[in-house]
């Protein structure tokens, strides 16, 4: 066997240093890959939406799919519309802003009616609370409603009303009711993480029924308050101005007339000031397009008189 010399030996020590170079270089490669990609998945949230009927689904204008939804979505906040799939022209438009945190579920439960006072639907937003909970294994759940004032039951007991915090919830599995007169009910399940938050917003249909009810008592009252010559209507007799507070949606329904049972006008946008044309119990009348005016409810509005 012929011996290798010292140049031999020499050439084979530097292609296998060349080969172990190659070899380290695309390990370092496939690491690094591997690391963006999981950086670039712990961007993504989860959507999940469900309606009934089926729906278009849109984000920011963009048709993204249709539901039953549920796929990863970058984090970030977007516009959500849902349009009824067949025969859209019998059912409401359903359009939300919603928030999508990192790996974390937004989930969306919409029945479309025919119009938005018999549209109801949940969505709920899990997100990390801002600091390390009281009691071990426990989370929260922040309620929100449209109407506000709903009552709110954990479990089947009554804890107040929205919009509130409850604080120091057992992980697992609960279940929210959310009532309020002229409203039918809406219960949801909701799952409780520990250090984390969900924000459910509430959307109830109104109750045909009870609108019956209450349009015979506002008649009485009506008729009342003209025979004791006292309208009902307050004009300001200084000049008033409300800017629109943030309603956890993105934009305060400007009504056509001052009760939640009117349909909506239009939308504004949380930081718009308006001046106040008139005033009644709970509603301010404003115009929030030249030659068009509607009523916003007052508990979304911050006031000011000059």
């Amino acid at each position: 066997m012929r011996k290798l010399d010292g140049f031999n030996i020499m050439s084979v020590m530097r292609n296998k240093i060349i080969l172990l170079c190659i070899v380290f270089v695309v390990f370092a490669f496939i690491i690094a890959g591997r690391f963006l990609f999981l950086s670039v998945q712990a961007q993504d949230g989860r959507l999940k939406v469900i309606t009934s009927p089926k729906s278009v689904l849109y984000l920011n204008n963009m048709q993204v799919g249709k539901t039953p939804f549920d796929q990863k979505i970058k984090q970030g906040e977007y516009i959500l519309k849902l349009q009824a799939e067949n025969d859209s022209s019998q059912s409401a438009v359903f359009e939300e802003k919603i928030k999508i945190n990192r790996n974390t579920l937004t989930y969306v439960n919409e029945d479309l009616g025919a119009s938005d006072l018999t549209t109801s639907g949940v969505v709920f937003t899990i997100e990390k609370m801002t600091s390390s909970p009281e009691k071990a294994n426990t989370g929260e759940i922040e309620v929100q409603s449209e109407p506000s004032g709903a009552t709110v039951y954990l479990d089947s007991e009554e804890h107040g009303n929205t919009a509130l915090i409850l604080s120091s919830i057992d992980k697992g599995q609960h279940e929210v009711t959310v009532s309020s007169p002229g409203f039918f009910p809406r219960n949801e399940k909701i799952e409780v993480k520990t250090g984390y938050r969900v924000i459910a917003r509430f959307k109830l249909p109104i109750d045909p029924s009870h609108k019956k009810i209450d349009e015979s008592i506002d008649s009485k009252l009506a008729s009342d308050s003209a025979k004791s010559n006292i309208t009902p209507t307050l004009t300001p007799s200084t000049k008033t101005t409300i800017t629109i507070s943030d309603t956890g949606t993105g934009f305060l329904r400007v009504r056509a007339e001052p009760n939640l049972s009117s349909s909506e006008s239009a939308r504004v946008i949380p930081g718009n000031t308006f001046a106040v044309l008139e005033e009644q119990t709970g509603w301010f009348k404003i115009e929030y397009e030249k030659g068009k005016t509607g009523w916003v409810s007052s508990r979304y509005s911050t006031i000011e008189t000059q």
